[in-house]
């Protein structure tokens, strides 16, 4: 005889692994404003933004200057992004919370990123 289960549990899995890292992104925003935010994580889709005030709209396009440092190589990537998420994260004392996603990422650029979130994945398990 088979049975139904008495509950079903699930969980949100995310496209890609995301790593912790804290790194200090310049932002620019289409009308050409400038401004600053420290990236928690990251992934080959996206990453997480904080900073002390909102810096982007929601559905807002934006370019990302950061560096990485996959495998010992300094790397200053330039990415185009889109806003997801904006939000207070009571969390990190009333710090603004941007999630954005990347959007038209190279092949290179994509692999030193996948590279990047692994080697720390890794590295924090160890």
């Amino acid at each position: 005889h088979l049975a139904y289960p008495e509950t079903v549990q699930s969980m949100r899995i995310r496209s890609s692994a995301r790593a912790s890292v804290d790194l200090v992104t310049a932002v620019i925003r289409q009308n050409g404003a400038q401004g600053s935010a420290r990236m928690t994580d990251i992934s080959v889709g996206g990453a997480r933004l904080v900073s002390a005030k909102p810096f982007a709209n929601k559905d807002e396009e934006l370019k990302l200057s950061f560096r990485i440092n996959p495998s010992g190589l300094d790397v200053y990537m330039t990415l185009n992004a889109r806003v997801r998420a904006v939000s207070t994260d009571e969390s990190l004392d009333g710090l603004i919370a941007t999630g954005i996603e990347f959007t038209d990422i190279s092949e290179q650029d994509r692999l030193y990123l996948t590279n990047m979130v692994y080697q720390n994945l890794l590295k924090d398990t160890l």
